[in-house]
C-alpha cells in the first residue's frame, strides 16, 4: 500500500523537538527563548563531557527555525558555542558565550576526566600537568536538569572534585544548596552558585516570630508575624498576632524581633 507522505504531512502538521547528540530537528512556530537555547547547549555539550554555563538572558528571544537546529564549538572551543538554523528559506546562526565549569581538549569539547590532572594546549598537542590537592577543590554540581521556582533537594546535586582556578563562585557545601528555590532554570553538570537562587534571609513573610518590648525591668512577649522578608538587623513591620496591631521592629535573630520604643 502506498502512503502519500506529503499528502499526510498537509493533514497533520508536525511540531516537535527532539534532543540527541547536539542536535535538534524543529518546527518552530514561535520565537525561540534564551531559556530554550541555553538548556540545548548545556545539554548538548555534557553528552560530549563538556560542563558549562551559557552567558545568555532567558527573557531574551530569537527567530524560529523551520528545519535543523544543531550547536557546535567555535574554533577556540567550547568558551563560545555555534547555534546554527539550517533552514532552506531562512537559515541563520549565533554565537553564544559560555562560562567552562571544566578543562576540555579543545574543539571536541571532550573532557579528560582524572582529578588530579589539567589539560593544556600547546599549538596541535596537548600536555597532562600533574596538580596537588592544594589545587583541587569539590564544588556543587547538578546532577539533572532543574527549572526555576524549583526546591533543590540532595538528590539534585552531587560533589566534584575540580581545579580550583575554574572553580569560580561556586558552592562547595551541601547544606548551602539543599532547600533553597532556584531563580533561574539550570542544566546538568552545571556548578551551583548564588547566582542560581534566591537570596537567603534571615526571615521571610509569613514567619512566626517572638515579638519583645522592654518597659524599665518588665520584658513582655508575644507572638508576632512577619510582613516582609529581612536579615538579622534589618527593621520591619511585625503583626501582633493577638491584637492584630502592627509595630516597627529590629531583627534579632531567626526568632526574636525587639519592637522599637517609638513608632512614627
Amino acid at each position: 500500500m502506498f502512503v502519500n507522505l506529503k499528502f499526510l504531512g498537509l493533514i497533520f502538521p508536525l511540531a516537535f523537538q527532539f534532543f540527541q547528540y547536539g542536535e535538534v530537528i524543529a518546527k518552530q512556530t514561535r520565537p525561540i527563548t534564551g531559556e530554550t537555547l541555553s538548556e540545548f547547549i548545556v545539554k548538548s555539550a555534557s553528552s560530549r563531557g563538556v560542563y558549562l554555563e551559557p552567558v545568555l538572558s532567558d527573557k531574551r528571544t530569537f527567530r524560529n527555525c523551520n528545519g535543523k537546529l544543531s550547536v557546535n564549538p567555535s574554533d577556540t572551543g567550547w568558551n563560545t558555542a555555534i547555534i546554527s538554523c539550517q533552514a532552506n528559506k531562512e537559515a541563520w546562526s549565533i554565537a553564544v558565550r559560555n562560562i567552562l565549569k571544566n578543562t576540555y581538549s579543545g574543539r571536541t569539547g571532550s573532557a579528560y576526566s582524572g582529578q588530579n590532572h589539567a589539560i593544556e594546549k600547546i599549538g596541535k598537542h596537548h600536555r597532562r600537568n600533574r596538580l596537588s590537592k592544594r589545587d583541587l577543590i569539590k564544588v556543587i554540581r547538578f546532577s539533572k536538569p532543574l527549572r526555576q521556582g524549583k526546591n533543590v533537594s540532595e538528590n539534585d546535586i552531587y560533589l566534584e572534585t575540580v581545579n580550583l582556578r575554574g572553580s569560580g563562585n561556586s558552592y562547595t557545601s551541601k547544606s548551602d544548596v539543599i532547600g533553597r528555590k532556584l531563580r533561574r532554570s539550570v542544566g546538568r553538570g552545571t556548578m551551583a552558585s548564588p547566582a542560581h537562587f534566591h537570596r537567603r534571609w534571615s526571615l521571610y513573610k509569613g514567619d512566626i516570630v517572638k515579638l519583645t518590648k522592654n518597659s524599665g525591668k518588665i520584658s513582655v512577649s508575644v507572638e508576632g508575624r512577619v510582613l516582609s522578608n529581612a536579615q538579622i538587623g534589618d527593621i520591619l513591620l511585625v503583626k501582633n498576632v493577638i491584637s492584630e496591631k502592627i509595630v516597627r521592629g529590629i531583627v534579632i535573630n531567626q526568632k526574636k524581633v525587639k519592637v522599637i520604643a517609638k513608632q512614627n
